[in-house]
């Protein structure tokens, strides 16, 4: 082999190894970043008609944010808040069991998520609300 071409054969691989370094470090430093907002407290359950689901966001700057809950597929069953301004620190949101058309969803677990920042980032929050089904009065 010509010792030109295994000089720049040496010399891609040397990028190669390089950027791959960089990209890694910056992905690194990326996880680092504290996160837009997180959740502070989420009732664990609540009863359509009898109770609501109380939810506090904790978000680092003022924003303008979209909330709502979804189910287990992530398919939105209530917006709870559409362009709503918030300033920084902790907002409170609350969820009464009903679906978009005020309708009680089906017993089950469903989760906050609001999207929030230019460019906009959707954020789903893991600690679900568990939907109990409804109890006859009596």
């Amino acid at each position: 082999m010509p010792r030109g071409r295994s000089l720049g054969i040496t010399a891609l691989m040397v990028a190669l190894i390089a950027g791959c370094a960089v990209a890694f470090a910056r992905t690194q430093a990326l996880k680092q970043d504290r996160p837009l907002a997180r959740a502070v407290k989420i009732s664990p359950t609540l009863e359509p008609g009898r109770s609501r689901a109380r939810l506090v966001v904790l978000v680092r700057a003022p924003a303008t944010i979209d909330a709502e809950m979804v189910d287990d597929q992530d398919a939105v069953v209530r917006e709870l808040e559409d362009g709503l301004d918030i300033a920084a620190g902790r907002t409170r949101l609350e969820w009464d069991g009903a679906d978009d058309t005020g309708e009680p969803v089906a017993p089950g677990d469903y989760r906050l998520q609001i999207r929030l920042g230019e460019p906009p980032r959707t954020i789903t929050f893991q600690a679900p609300v568990q939907v109990q089904a409804l109890r006859p009065e009596g």
